[in-house]
């Protein structure tokens, strides 16, 4: 407990280290439903933070992946879904360029993979399996780490 009844609880996201501060709570609805968190503390929001945008590229990620599997009607909104949950992940983190190159680069391969002559069906499959692993991502960081180097 600190000097204003408080606790800290470390909590690691993607790898990065947040301490959230919390009141003391006397009951087990308080903590359910989250009445005891510090909103007023630096550190609790950059966690809250962090949690969005990791709840969003897990959503984004998954809706890739699902669109893998499905026809090509409902692939091609859950991908559209996928892209969209990518760019808002970016504004909130801060990665809005990073974002917005990942959907480009892989907007740009669906479009020249169906004019080189893949179905439409199979081009959004590819694409978002691509999406899916990360493909994109590592394509455009591995792009700035050679520039840099």
């Amino acid at each position: 407990m600190d000097e204003k009844g408080g606790y800290r609880v470390p909590v690691v996201i993607d790898g990065e280290r947040y301490s959230p501060r919390f009141h003391s709570c006397g009951t087990t609805e308080c903590l359910a439903v989250g009445a005891n968190i510090d909103f007023s503390d630096p550190d609790t929001l950059r966690w809250i933070r962090a949690t969005e945008v990791n709840a969003l590229d897990n959503a984004s990620t998954a809706l890739s992946a699902a669109a893998v599997f499905t026809p090509a009607g409902p692939a091609s909104f859950l991908s559209s879904a996928s892209s969209v949950m990518g760019l808002v992940s970016g504004y909130l983190s801060g990665n809005e360029d990073l974002k917005m190159a990942e959907v480009s680069l892989s907007e740009g391969f669906r479009v020249y993979a169906v004019k080189r002559g893949l179905s439409k069906e199979a081009a959004f499959r590819v694409t978002n399996v691509l999406s899916a692993t990360g493909f994109w991502r590592e394509a455009i960081e591995g792009s700035i780490r050679f520039d840099n180097e």
